[in-house]
């Protein structure tokens, strides 16, 4: 907790809250709720986290942060109510670590938040929502199937198809990359 010390409890819970936050406006961007893509979603959020948390990513800083967001899960609830304001809280989190700890830890800080976003952006397959068993086999689902077997996946897709990001997905992202920058 080296780092987070140095901050006031207020500055805490929001660069602790921040990466949950992320995860959650990335993975609301274009879903509607209770899809398989949310549950997949939150265990690659999970899974991020607890990755950053354990060291296998990132930094001693983010590091800390990560094992912070890992130990007020009983919050999880409250900050997921609280994504409106992701980007607004993104620029205040990183003139806080710029002031009090430093460029390099806001640097760190925006590449970790960053990882996080994209993870949850891939995790689910947000083009594949057709599935012609649910078409009880009619003729256009078995004629769907047919074609969609024939094809291959990279032949006419956008990149965000191929990335397994959609497009609302990737305006989130960036619009949390443009919140994060750090000033030179």
């Amino acid at each position: 907790m080296a780092n987070l010390e140095k901050l006031d409890s207020d500055e805490v819970e929001l660069l602790v809250s921040l990466p949950y936050r992320i995860g959650c406006l990335i993975s609301d961007a274009d879903d509607e709720d209770g899809g398989h893509d949310d549950e997949q979603e939150e265990k690659a959020l999970e899974e991020m986290l607890t990755a950053l948390a354990t060291g296998e990513k990132g930094t001693p800083f983010t590091r800390e942060v990560a094992a912070g967001t890992l130990r007020h899960k009983d919050r999880w609830p409250t900050w997921r109510l609280e994504i409106f304001d992701v980007a607004e809280d993104c620029g205040r989190a990183i003139q806080i670590i710029q002031a009090k700890l430093g460029k390099n830890k806001a640097k760190n800080f925006r590449m970790a938040m960053l990882v996080v976003a994209r993870s949850v952006a891939k995790a689910a397959d947000e083009f594949d929502d057709f599935n012609p068993e649910d078409e009880e086999k009619s003729g256009f689902g078995a004629l769907v199937e047919k074609v969609v077997k024939t094809v291959k996946p990279e032949v006419g897709r956008e990149e965000s198809h191929q990335t397994n990001v959609s497009p609302a997905e990737q305006a989130e992202i960036d619009r949390v990359a443009n919140a994060l920058h750090v000033e030179d």
